[in-house]
């Protein structure tokens, strides 16, 4: 890990970041995404599994020893491949700060070496100097301790400086025959991930390590996300989030710098992820509750000379699929809704004028009913009920019904307008 890389991190390079934080989750497996917005840092840890919680205290330490320039806070997310969220954590990021002066009262700096009575200040030794027994204490600590105790430091600061000390020196006594000995692999994949903070030092000589774009190898894991999901899909749920992840992975192949080798075949892998998302809505679509008749079949049916009915897709305002069909003499009007060929609700207007038997448009209905709903009972009831209403003045009438049949629900409903009898038949799944 060089200079170079530690430092352009340290500059708020967030492809810097996230290639020291790669090479720290190598060994457990995970990989490590670092973009940001603005002053917002954004980490995302992601693995074959929910990443464990317990690696954000090396996260934040990471990040806190890199100290990033150009960000206040930091924002981080994890979660399984090809899976949502399954925990994040926010912060913010405490500027470099510059260490306060200790109180005079702490006891492990001595006081001011004033005379009192004199009121003036008394020379010092330069053994007894702060800065000298300071840097003997970390450095050497038995000059530092033998000579702290020479200086005009009170009692508690002495002890104070001298236990610390001595244990500093104890731990580099222990700790020296450990780093002569071999790390084995097994240690190196158990140890905890901190190389963000213990880094160690490249030689001169050793070339920069370039910071690696992880776009393309992002996009390919998601792939392989929508991949397992379509294979496993057997519900109108499977197929919508199997679509959904392709469609992740079809935003982050396009994503792919043109820097990156990559990006050739990332162009490719664009328009085969997209049929692979049109075949997941298709079967999406096909799993919606349908009557289970055929557009092509009713449209057969009803285009024969006898009844002569003329067809056109006519979508609505909202985009919903739609095929109209109206008899030549616009006296009825059907509508055949589903985004495939097979239908998934199905609805018929007849109007009726004054005086106008009820038999007239009973054709069409029956036809209608026995494609969309077969099995339906064209009601007794029903039929005498409109023919009460076409021998009638049209005034003061509202009938609705509706019926079970078998899977479907057929509603019949009964309207005027400006005297003319509106019929209206509508069939959905149950």
């Amino acid at each position: 890990m060089t200079d170079s890389l530690k430092a352009s991190a340290r500059d708020g390079n967030p492809k810097a970041i996230e290639a020291l934080m790669n090479k720290s989750f190598e060994s457990k497996g995970l990989t490590v995404r670092v973009t940001n917005s603005g002053p917002l840092l954004k980490v995302v840890v992601r693995g074959k599994e929910t990443p464990d919680k317990t690696l954000l205290p090396l996260i934040k330490r990471g990040i806190a020893s890199i100290n990033p320039t150009g960000f206040d806070k930091v924002i981080v997310t994890a979660n399984a491949i090809g899976k949502r969220v399954s925990w994040s954590e926010q912060w913010e990021l405490s500027g470099s700060t510059t260490a306060a002066p200790a109180p005079a009262s702490s006891p492990l700096l001595p006081p001011p070496n004033v005379d009192i009575l004199a009121g003036r200040v008394l020379p010092v030794k330069w053994y007894q100097k702060n800065w000298v027994i300071i840097s003997l204490l970390i450095f050497f600590p038995p000059g530092g301790i033998a000579f702290a105790w020479t200086s005009q430091w009170p009692k508690a600061g002495k002890i104070g400086a001298s236990f610390i000390s001595g244990l500093w020196l104890l731990s580099l006594l222990v700790q020296q025959p450990k780093e002569t000995q071999p790390t084995t692999a097994q240690e190196d994949a158990q140890s905890p991930t901190t190389e963000l903070i213990a880094e160690t030092e490249a030689p001169e000589n050793e070339a920069p390590t370039p910071v690696v774009d992880r776009t393309f190898a992002d996009a390919v894991n998601q792939a392989i996300a929508a991949s397992e999901a379509s294979q496993a899909a057997s519900s109108k749920d499977d197929w919508d989030n199997a679509a959904n992840l392709w469609d992740s992975a079809i935003s982050q192949m396009k994503s792919v710098p043109a820097s990156n080798a990559s990006y050739a075949t990332a162009q490719l892998k664009v328009g085969e992820y997209q049929q692979n998302l049109d075949y997941a809505k298709d079967r999406s679509i096909t799993l919606l509750p349908n009557l289970g008749v055929n557009k092509s079949d009713i449209r057969y049916v009803f285009s024969q000379l006898n009844v002569d009915f003329l067809f056109k897709d006519a979508p609505l305002t909202d985009g919903t699929p739609r095929l109209l069909g109206t008899s030549r003499d616009n006296f009825v009007m059907m509508e055949l809704y589903g985004s495939t060929n097979l239908v998934t609700k199905a609805t018929m207007m007849t109007f009726i004028g004054k005086g106008v038997p009820a038999d007239l448009q009973a054709l069409y209905n029956v036809s209608f009913l026995d494609k969309v709903a077969p099995g339906y009972d064209w009601n007794a009831q029903l039929s005498e009920t409109l023919n009460e209403i076409s021998a009638s003045n049209f005034e003061d009438f509202s009938e609705k019904e509706t019926f079970q049949a078998g899977d479907k629900i057929v509603s019949v409903s009964l309207s005027e307008f400006s005297g003319i009898a509106v019929l209206l038949v509508s069939v959905e799944p149950d």
